[in-house]
């Protein structure tokens, strides 16, 4: 073989294998390469370091291929000339750009997307040693390279933002490598940092609260007909929480005291109610939660009256879905009356109408039919009256006091 052809040859293949190296180191993810260290796959400490130290990596990729393209192409154009005379640049161009598009870039790259975590942990001890040998080179290109980033405003950035994540996540949900409850959760935790309580607050309007004077004989027979483990406690009227009662100290003190119908709730111990703004985020009341050993919180209002309140249950729903108990009811939010006939309560949230009537609500700070009816009317509704958005007519028929119960949805045609 002309020796010339082989050192050409030999060329190629070293730049088909940088090629594939820079592919495979690209492509290769953080989380893919902490997964290979901890399992102690050879030469990913040193793909680690690669990946760390990315800037220096392509520069040190970047000189080792251009070197050997060009020095291949310096050979195969010398040996052209000499065989085609003036002809012969023009024939080594054509040729060369074929085999190093097609053979040097095209195929290992492609092979390398596929096998990354084969080729990447494999050529990495090598690669992070020519890189020390080229230190000096790299060194002084680094360098330049850092001021051109900086003259263009290109600082640090993050990696990885949330919605790279639920993107990546839900790629992962798609080709079916991660279940769709795994997909929810992931979704959910991700979201939980922006959520803020008054997003989740049970409103006052639906709380279930007890007069500190009331006796232990009526909060009992009230726990009776009650689901709850805790209820707000308050004096004069529910703008003044003044206690949480638990239901274990409750019945502790009903089993001690020889007549609960003469003690009242004032006279037993009491937690001290965490009183937290509707502006708060979630991820700050847990941590209250969990500091205080607490799972029930009070939502002040701006004026200091109470908005509502939640709890730790409601924080864990965010997470995890809906969490039912045996003391759950399993009343829908939404009835099926016929076609295009609903009965709904007046906490369905709107998100739920629109996924049924594929309504666009132009309010989105909306959450629930109630919301929307009141301020349609501009006013408190009654029993019969009535909106009307695109066809489909919202209905007041069950009211108590200034809450509406039940509205009738259906689709009027035209």
């Amino acid at each position: 073989m002309d020796p010339q052809l082989a050192l050409v040859t030999v060329l190629l293949v070293f730049s088909a294998l940088t090629s594939a190296c820079e592919t495979a180191i690209i492509s290769i993810t953080p989380a893919q390469v902490r997964t290979l260290v901890e399992s102690k796959r050879r030469g990913a400490n040193y793909l680690a370091k690669l990946k760390h130290s990315h800037h220096k990596t392509l520069i040190t990729i970047l000189l080792l291929n251009n070197f050997l393209n060009i020095a291949a192409s310096t050979i195969t154009t010398v040996a052209f000339t000499r065989i085609f005379a003036d002809a012969g640049i023009g024939i080594a161009t054509g040729v060369l750009t074929a085999v190093i598009l097609i053979f040097g870039e095209i195929v290992p790259k492609s092979l390398a997307s596929t096998y990354a975590k084969i080729i990447g942990p494999f050529f990495a001890p090598a690669l992070y040693a020519i890189g020390v040998m080229l230190t000096p080179i790299i060194f002084v290109l680094d360098f330049f390279v850092g001021i051109m980033l900086k003259f263009f405003g290109a600082g640090q950035h993050t990696q990885v933002t949330d919605e790279e994540l639920i993107a990546m996540a839900s790629i992962g949900a798609e080709e079916g490598s991660i279940d769709a409850h795994e997909f929810a959760l992931i979704e959910n935790a991700l979201e939980f940092n922006d959520i803020k309580v008054g997003d989740i607050i049970t409103p006052r309007v639906h709380m279930d609260a007890l007069p500190e004077d009331y006796h232990l004989d009526n909060a009992a027979e009230f726990v009776v007909n009650h689901s709850h483990t805790r209820i707000p406690i308050y004096r004069d009227n529910i703008d003044h929480i003044v206690g949480i009662l638990s239901i274990k100290e409750l019945l502790r003190a009903v089993h001690e005291e020889e007549h609960p119908e003469k003690i009242s709730i004032r006279q037993i111990k009491l937690l001290t109610p965490i009183k937290v703004p509707d502006s708060m985020h979630v991820k700050d009341l847990f941590r209250e939660f969990k500091k205080k050993r607490q799972h029930m919180a009070i939502v002040i209002d701006e004026f200091g009256g109470t908005e509502g309140l939640v709890t730790m249950e409601d924080l864990l729903e965010e997470l995890v879905g809906d969490i039912e108990d045996e003391m759950d009811t399993d009343e829908a939010h939404v009835k099926t009356l016929g076609k295009n006939h609903y009965e709904i309560t007046g906490r369905t949230e709107l998100d739920e109408i629109a996924e049924l009537t594929k309504l666009e609500f132009e309010h989105p700070e909306y959450k629930t039919v109630s919301f929307l009816i009141i301020d349609e009317l501009g006013q408190l509704p009654r029993e019969g009256q009535s909106i009307l958005l695109e066809g489909w007519q919202f209905t007041v028929t069950q009211m108590l006091r200034n809450t509406i119960l039940k509205v009738e949805l259906k689709f009027l045609e035209s």
